[in-house]
């Protein structure tokens, strides 16, 4: 069932209890929009009747998403590796997987990534590839838009395997394509 996010216009005429906002579950925006009304009746009821409708959805699309990988030396050494792709239109966690691997490889190291299984091998343990015993960090970071800082939604990063001995694969999943991108549609203050 879809949601709706119910807007009355930004002036204080227009609020009700101190809300001009309304996150909604319903079949249509016309429903949505009357359970508004139905919650603000009385003086609010114009406004709410008058207000902007906006169906919320998950987007799959990753654009401007940050796929971080890290790769520091045993006991907190130096990182030996800090790659960033960043999704452009249309991006799927397909795509952030295979374009961390061209960003990994770029570097001299054997990453390959498998969209069958969302695996990422970011070194494969042969040869110059021998980090297994190192610490890898993978984050997807959400646009720069929502925060300069680096926070990770955690949700897209299933499982890793770092730290074992040195030519074990440095390795991680990913969730499945039908994984639920977070989408931050609103923000409010508590009654």
């Amino acid at each position: 069932m879809p949601a709706f996010l119910v807007e009355t216009a930004d002036d204080p005429v227009s609020r009700v209890d101190g809300s001009d906002m309304a996150v909604v579950f319903a079949a249509t925006a016309a429903d949505a929009k009357a359970m508004a009304q139905a919650k603000f009746s009385g003086d609010g009821n114009a406004s709410w009747g008058a207000a902007t409708v906006t169906e919320v959805i998950a987007d799959p699309d990753l654009e401007g998403w940050r796929l971080r990988v890290r790769v520091a030396a045993p006991a907190g050494g130096p990182n030996v590796l800090d790659e960033t792709y960043t999704g452009i239109a249309s991006d799927a966690i397909d795509d952030m997987g295979a374009g961390i691997e061209a960003l990994i490889d770029a570097t001299g190291l054997t990453a390959l990534y498998t969209d069958a299984t969302q695996v990422l091998i970011v070194a494969t343990g042969s040869g110059t590839d021998d980090l297994g015993d190192h610490t890898m960090l993978v984050e997807m970071l959400p646009p720069l838009a929502l925060s300069a800082e680096p926070v990770a939604v955690p949700g897209f990063v299933t499982a890793q395997s770092d730290e074992g001995t040195d030519t074990d694969d440095l390795d991680c999943t990913f969730s499945a394509d039908a994984y639920v991108v977070p989408n931050l549609v609103a923000t409010g203050k508590q009654a």
